[in-house]
């Protein structure tokens, strides 16, 4: 058993998510929780797979050993690692080695005050340290997760989470504990539990804490006041469906935080390796409520009684100091040997509105009803998921499945829906519940499920999708455009002008009108939709050019050559004035026009208009067409 000073302790609130069960009809035909193989095999945080310990063996000058490393061995290596084997349903065993030399230590036994519940801490310390010490050159101490130091004698059990202890091979944080060779196995697993990995929250290095009362311990007094019985690290004989969650090897069932808040169920024995095997009820992040079955089986077969078991947990006790208790069905008696609720029996506390009622048993596991609410009977007569009782609490009908006559039982609206039983349209939207949740698959409790700006019941009106904020794919809202701009919501290009609505707001055209400038061309088609005289100008400006290119064609201002005539024309021979284009007679010395003087080059000639260029000439100086 562990010491306060000894063993660092970390409980915190148990956070466990799990399912929402709701029965109807009666407790014959009912249909009970069961979680699926996928939750009991989730992976948790906790004490999983193997446990390597390295068991070491001390004895004192003074006291010498009286038992054997085989015996020692075989507590630990067989029964001890069967224990959490099947404690555990298979999760968790104990391997490892123990050194057969029993290690003698320098300080007598008679020297060293460390034989009773309170011990002197130094005075362990001192023992500890030689022990290491003594085994240190013939053990590796890093390839062990625990060490076990077995004492000759009566020295007190004790575990702790550091040793405080350097060993040779670097070890610095050596976690273990110590029993004396007369320790019986289950005192073995009693100490391992307050080491090994548990879930109580951020803190999980260290492991269980105590449930035995400290103060009690200090006093010489009966101290199995809380859990007795029922729990490994009280005076129990297997863990409780607390400590079994702690370690990770079970999932219990929460009581669901919504409406209308009751679980029925069918727990099994907490010995059986399926099925629902706890309930969870949580008031607050240190408080809850534990429910479980014990029968006499394996580990539990010597328990003082049978039945259900409630737990009241408050982590911020601590360990040794009533973080679990007991909540005793015969409180009057002396111990709580009697303390289990059996078939008929109702738990209340009226304080936190919580209850449990054992229902039923089939001979081996209980049918229990855990509440907020008192509930008396599992009569359902309307057959809508919700039993009377719990009816009459929310003022429903409980001879009408459907109170409001929205589509929706009424035990789906409280458990499923989280929506009014007593009112067809919770949101205000327009639409029914039923239609909401079942045909149009709109949200029941939000009356603009797409946060378009338009209720879902107006959105079924006008045909627009309420799932969908923009229903035409237009770039605009559907409220925007019903209740800002006017445009359809069902069509994308309202006026038909060839722009979408959203493009016709970044021009700043009107998507209600196809001609936004009124100059007779669609926006889609006016390069100019805002401007009036844009492009109506340009046409007039372009039909002017043309109109007076075409008199002074008429008019033989404008020469013109048909191709015919372009291919006919040849370069003249003689002389061509590079500035002024014209040919002249082969041994002119001056242009005859504008008397450049003359070199010979035949220029390059224009087959368009016909003059004559520079030799260098890419393009004609006239009709600007490019020469070859």
């Amino acid at each position: 058993m562990a010491k306060l000073n000894r063993i660092a302790h970390f409980p915190a609130v148990l956070f466990i998510s799990l399912a929402l069960v709701i029965v109807s009809g009666s407790v014959a035909d009912m249909v009970v929780a069961a979680p699926t193989d996928d939750a009991l095999e989730a992976p948790l945080d906790g004490t999983r797979g193997p446990q390597s310990v390295l068991v070491v063996l001390a004895e004192f000058p003074d006291l010498k050993h009286s038992t054997t490393s085989d015996m020692v061995r075989a507590i630990v290596f067989d029964q001890l690692s069967t224990f959490y084997r099947e404690s555990s349903y298979g999760l968790a065993w104990v391997e490892g080695d123990i050194i057969d030399t029993w290690y003698k230590v320098q300080t007598p036994v008679k020297s060293l005050k460390i034989q009773e519940w309170g011990f002197d801490n130094d005075d362990m310390s001192k023992f500890e340290q030689e022990v290491v010490d003594a085994a240190d050159n013939d053990a590796d101490f890093s390839d062990y997760s625990y060490v076990i130091i077995v004492a000759a004698g009566e020295v007190w059990p004790h575990a702790t989470c550091d040793f405080g202890i350097v060993t040779n091979d670097g070890v610095s944080s050596l976690k273990g504990f110590v029993v004396n060779e007369n320790s019986r196995m289950l005192t073995y697993a009693h100490e391992l539990a307050h080491v090994v990995p548990v879930k109580l929250g951020a803190l999980r290095e260290c492991g269980l804490p105590d449930l035995y009362s400290y103060d009690a311990m200090e006093r010489d007094e009966y101290a199995s006041m809380w859990v007795g019985p029922w729990d490994l690290t009280d005076d129990g004989s297997d863990f409780s469906a607390w400590s079994k969650i702690a370690l990770g090897w079970i999932v219990p069932d929460e009581l669901p935080k919504k409406p209308p808040r009751i679980l029925v169920t069918n727990l099994r024995p907490l010995e059986e390796d399926s099925g629902p095997r706890a309930v969870v009820v949580e008031l607050t992040a240190t408080i809850s409520y534990v429910v479980e079955v014990r029968r006499r089986i394996g580990y539990d077969s010597r328990l003082p009684s049978e039945g259900v078991l409630v737990y009241h947990v408050d982590t911020s006790k601590g360990g040794g100091h009533g973080v679990v208790e007991v909540v005793d069905a015969n409180p009057k008696t002396p111990t709580l040997d009697d303390a289990v609720y059996e078939k008929g029996d109702l738990f209340e506390d009226r304080g936190n509105s919580v209850y449990v009622w054992v229902v039923d048993t089939d001979g081996v596991g209980f049918t229990v009803c855990v509440s907020r609410i008192k509930v008396q009977s599992l009569k359902d007569t309307d057959s809508d998921g919700l039993i009377d009782s719990v009816e009459m609490q929310y003022g429903t009908d409980p001879g009408s499945p459907d109170t409001d006559g929205d589509g929706l039982q009424d035990g789906e609206e409280i458990t499923h829906y989280q929506t009014s039983p007593l009112v067809a349209d919770t949101d205000g939207d327009g639409l029914k519940d039923g239609d909401e949740a079942l045909k149009y698959k709109t949200d029941p409790l939000k009356p603009d499920t797409d946060d378009d700006g338009v209720l879902d019941g107006r959105e079924i009106q006008l045909g627009t999708d309420p799932l969908e904020a923009d229903s035409d794919g237009d770039g605009l809202s559907d409220g925007d455009e019903v209740n800002n701009l006017g445009t359809d919501p069902l069509n994308s290009d309202t006026d038909g002008d060839g722009l979408t609505d959203d493009r016709e707001l970044l021009i700043r055209t009107d998507p209600n009108s196809k001609d936004t400038d009124s100059d007779l061309w669609s926006d889609g088609a006016d390069f100019a939709p805002t401007n009036s005289l844009i492009p109506n100008c340009l046409i007039l400006v372009v039909v002017a050019i043309v109109g007076g290119l075409a008199v002074a064609y008429n008019r033989g201002m404008i020469p013109f050559r048909s191709a015919r005539q372009v291919a006919s024309i040849r370069p003249p021979r003689g002389m061509i004035c590079i500035r002024c284009g014209i040919p002249n007679r082969l041994n002119s010395r001056f242009c005859r026009r504008c008397g450049t003087p003359l070199r010979w080059s035949a220029g390059r000639f224009c087959p368009s208009c016909g003059i004559a260029n520079r030799p260098t000439a890419s393009f004609c100086r006239r009709c600007r067409r490019r020469l070859r």
